[in-house]
């Protein structure tokens, strides 16, 4: 089948919820998609259920850096039906707390897991997924049919400090596979991990690896939703595009890494074959770098969720061109 050429500019884009911003802003345009007629009509027009509700998702006001006591507030607020709320553990005083939303239909067809704040200076994940949380439980509907599992901050003492490392001076995303002696926090952390099989993961981060240049993700696996997904992030977002000090590019915006020890490497030792980190670009503005994460999210989640599903190991190839 000839590529298909997918313009997220186009006023009859299916990815209408994730308003595309003007070209002069962008760099890259067009994308070429190349892949089975079944799923690429899933990324490319709507199903007949139409585009997904995911990609409109947007939460509430953007959550200072460092403001605990905030999120916590926050989360608190989400009370109701299908709504659970569980304190893990407490780190030096400091609690480890996770949400999960039930869908409204049962048994779900997709278990999402994200996870944020392992490097407690890297405020935007932890912001990114309270702003996810607060849309999903502003319209259950979003979360039809999809059972999402939230761990906003895992290291709560570099959190509050501000610092890469736990109190202790532990990277926790080097350390996640280690056993029996692993920090506090893994611990606290494996209670909710190991709490049954998982679809999909993604755990938020910021790098400086990316400077400002733009978002990626790292994978050691599970490239093919990915390369899905990947469409209508470009449609608003800037992607990094050649290989760093740490991270292989296998394709724009799609990274392979060889740090061991990370929350992915422990969720694939655990069969969430698709086990992603999600770098956005730490010198960015703050609010860039949350709007980044959430949209990807979004974006993953929307691809993995698909009907007719994606197959496992089919790879698609994706060509970004330049403008004009």
């Amino acid at each position: 089948m000839p590529p298909l050429r997918l313009d997220p500019t186009s006023a009859s884009s299916p990815l209408t919820g994730l308003e595309p911003k003007p070209k002069a802003q962008r760099r890259r345009t067009l994308t070429t998609i190349e892949a089975p007629k079944r799923w690429v009509l899933g990324v490319s027009r709507p199903t007949s259920n139409g585009p997904s509700p995911l990609l409109a998702l947007r939460g509430g006001e953007l959550l200072k850096k460092r403001d605990l006591v905030g999120l916590f507030e926050r989360l608190d607020a989400l009370a109701g039906p299908g709504v659970q709320l569980e304190t893990a553990g407490l780190v030096d005083g400091h609690p480890i707390r996770w949400v999960r939303l039930a869908p409204l239909e049962a048994p779900p067809k997709l278990r999402v897991l994200i996870t944020a704040g392992v490097h407690g200076k890297e405020a935007a994940g932890p912001a990114a997924a309270l702003q996810l949380l607060e849309s999903l439980q502003a319209d259950p509907l979003l979360r039809r049919d999809i059972e999402w599992t939230v761990v906003p901050v895992i290291c709560p003492t570099g959190y509050l400090a501000g610092t890469r490392r736990n109190g202790k001076g532990i990277n926790l995303n080097r350390v996640c596979t280690k056993s029996p002696n692993a920090p506090a926090e893994i611990k606290i952390a494996r209670q909710v991990l190991d709490d049954g099989h998982y679809d999909l993961s993604i755990d938020l981060h910021a790098s400086k690896s990316a400077g400002d240049r733009g978002f990626f993700a790292i994978h050691n696996g599970g490239e093919d939703l990915l390369a899905l997904a990947m469409p209508a992030f470009l449609a608003r977002h800037e992607v990094l595009d050649r290989s760093t000090e740490l991270y292989e590019r296998t394709s724009p915006g799609i990274f392979r890494s060889k740090n061991e020890g990370t929350f992915k490497d422990y969720l694939r030792q655990r069969g969430t074959e698709r086990s992603y980190t999600v770098e956005a670009p730490a010198l960015a503005p703050y609010e860039k770098q949350v709007e980044g994460l959430a949209d990807f999210v979004r974006c993953v989640v929307a691809a993995a969720s698909m009907d007719p599903p994606i197959p496992p190991r089919a790879t698609p190839f994706i060509e970004v061109l330049p403008p004009g």
